[in-house]
C-alpha cells in the first residue's frame, strides 16, 4: 500500500511563522490591558533595532521571497505545458497572494504599529482605544494569512497536475515516435520485399 505524501511549499512554512507570532500577539490583545501594554511597550523598539528586527524581516523576506520564486517558475511551467490560458497558470494564485499581502496586510500591519506607538507615547488608553485597534488588526491579519497559506497551497496544486499533464504528454510523444519508427521499418521491409520479388529471375518453362 503506497502512503500519499503531504508537500507543502516553502511560502506556506514562512507564512506559517507570522502566523505564530501573530497568535503570541493575540494573548495580549485579549487580556489584561496593562500586561499588553508592557508586552508591546517592551516589544516596539525591536522592530527598528538590530539584531531585535531579524524576529521579523527573516520570516517576511523568507516568505517574500519564496513567493517570488514560485511566481517565476509558475511562468515556465506555463510555458512548458501550453496551457491554454493564464487563467490556468499557478501564477494566478501565487499573484493572489502578493495582492492579499501587499493591499491587506501591509496597511493592518501599519496599523497595529501605528496604536502601539500611540499607546506606549500616552496618547491614547490600553483599554479603550489601543486595545480594540489591536484586535481588529490582529484579526484580519489572522484571515489574510490564511487566505496567503491557502493560495499558495493551491498554486502548488495545480503545479503539480501541470507536472502530470506534461509528463503524459511526454509518454504520448514518445510512444507516437517509436510508433512511427516502427510504421517505417514494416513498410520499408515490404518495399524490400517487392523488390525482391521483382528482380527474381522466372524459371525455365521447356527446352
Amino acid at each position: 500500500m503506497t502512503v500519499p505524501t503531504l508537500k507543502c511549499p516553502w511560502s506556506v512554512v514562512g507564512i506559517s511563522s507570522l502566523l505564530g507570532m501573530l497568535a503570541v500577539d493575540a494573548v495580549f490583545d485579549f487580556g489584561e490591558a496593562d500586561r499588553a501594554k508592557t508586552y508591546y511597550c517592551t516589544l516596539l523598539p525591536s522592530l527598528t533595532s538590530f539584531p531585535f528586527s531579524l524576529r521579523v524581516v527573516i520570516p517576511v523576506l523568507f516568505s517574500g521571497l519564496s513567493i517570488l520564486w514560485n511566481l517565476s517558475s509558475s511562468w515556465t511551467w506555463c510555458e512548458a505545458t501550453k496551457v491554454s490560458s493564464r487563467l490556468d497558470s499557478p501564477a494566478v494564485y501565487h499573484l493572489g497572494t502578493c495582492a492579499v499581502l501587499l493591499l491587506g496586510g501591509t496597511p493592518c500591519f501599519a496599523v497595529s504599529v501605528r496604536a502601539v506607538f500611540q499607546m506606549c507615547q500616552g496618547n491614547i488608553q490600553p483599554e479603550a482605544e489601543a486595545l480594540p485597534t489591536l484586535q481588529r488588526a490582529h484579526l484580519a491579519l489572522l484571515v489574510i494569512f490564511l487566505m496567503s497559506m491557502l493560495l499558495e497551497t493551491m498554486a502548488l496544486s495545480k503545479t503539480e497536475k501541470l507536472k502530470t499533464k506534461m509528463e503524459k504528454q511526454k509518454a504520448r510523444n514518445s510512444a507516437s515516435f517509436f510508433g512511427a519508427l516502427q510504421q517505417k521499418d514494416r513498410e520499408d521491409g515490404q518495399k524490400t520485399s517487392s523488390s525482391d520479388a521483382r528482380n527474381r529471375p522466372l524459371p525455365w518453362i521447356g527446352y
